[in-house]
């Protein structure tokens, strides 16, 4: 029965230690944008977002994060990881993203960063409802 569990167990403990070091390795800006890729196709709008953009607002994210984290550090609330910022901030970029492309979404400030990068790069509010 042990034997059963052990041979479970190995591939996951396998899988795990290659993402830890994969993340551990590669840049913030090279995770950020295949979190960022990932994350707009589980949304399902990966294909109105051209790779730009993503540059763009994945190097945005990055800057946030960093100065985010250190002035939780220097403000006695703990050192944070600049990576778990990354992705909380690239998180509101998802939402803000889709809204701004799915013809029935909530209403976007064409103020706010994500739709103005957006726009800048040739997507089009409710680009997601209408044809290409």
């Amino acid at each position: 029965m042990w034997w059963l569990l052990w041979l479970l167990l190995v591939p996951v403990v396998w899988i795990g230690l290659q993402t830890l070091l994969l993340g551990a390795t590669l840049s913030p800006k090279t995770t950020g944008r295949f979190y960022l890729r990932s994350q707009l196709k589980r949304a399902g709008v990966p294909h109105f977002v051209p790779e730009a953009a993503v540059r763009e607002l994945v190097s945005q994210a990055v800057s946030q994060a960093k100065t985010f984290s250190k002035m939780m550090s220097q403000g006695g609330g703990g050192r944070l990881s600049m990576r778990t910022e990354m992705v909380n901030f690239l998180d509101g970029m998802v939402t803000q993203a889709v809204e701004w492309t799915r013809p029935t979404g909530l209403p976007a400030r064409e103020t706010d960063s994500v739709p103005k990068v957006l726009q800048r790069h040739g997507v089009r509010r409710g680009a997601a409802g209408r044809p290409p």
